[in-house]
């Protein structure tokens, strides 16, 4: 009615604006809460596979090391240290990479809501938290079978 009393005036419906954002936002929500749970045991999983791997491939090194007498904290302190590192990489790629293909392809899926999208720092803080505890997590198991074994038992193959 607007339109045709003031013609050449731009009428916007906020109402369906509001519920197509209502929609899509419902739909984004419902999708994460499938896909981020997957994504994080896939993750953590791949992680302790990797330092499983790592821990067997270091065998001869962490026997000798518990031949020289050093300590087992030191031995565990080097494995999580690089899971902490691993985890802090990783977020940190992860955010700039999501990131800019939400602010690249974003705007093509969610056209509505294109003008609105900005980089999420917030979620920088929580992955930066995050993904070095799950990676912390996720070597503790591999990093108790490289200590807990006697030096005696991990050269005897070398």
């Amino acid at each position: 009615d607007i339109a045709r009393a003031l013609p050449g005036t731009l009428v916007a419906d906020l109402e369906s604006m509001a519920m197509a954002e209502a929609k899509t936002r419902r739909m984004v929500e419902k999708q994460a809460s499938f896909i981020i749970p997957t994504a994080l045991l896939a993750a953590g999983i791949w992680v302790a596979l990797l330092a499983l791997s790592n821990v067997r491939e270091r065998r001869a090194e962490i026997g000798i090391l518990h031949a020289m007498s050093v300590g087992r904290g030191t031995i565990a302190a080097a494995f999580i240290g690089r899971a902490l590192l691993l985890g802090l990489v990783g977020a940190t790629l992860g955010f700039v990479v999501g990131t800019w293909l939400a602010l690249h392809f974003g705007p093509q899926a969610f056209p509505l809501t294109a003008g609105k999208m900005t980089p999420a720092f917030a979620l920088l803080t929580w992955s930066l938290i995050l993904a070095p505890s799950l990676c912390v997590l996720a070597t503790y198991l591999p990093t108790l079978l490289a200590v807990t074994q006697g030096p005696t038992e991990l050269l005897r193959d070398e």
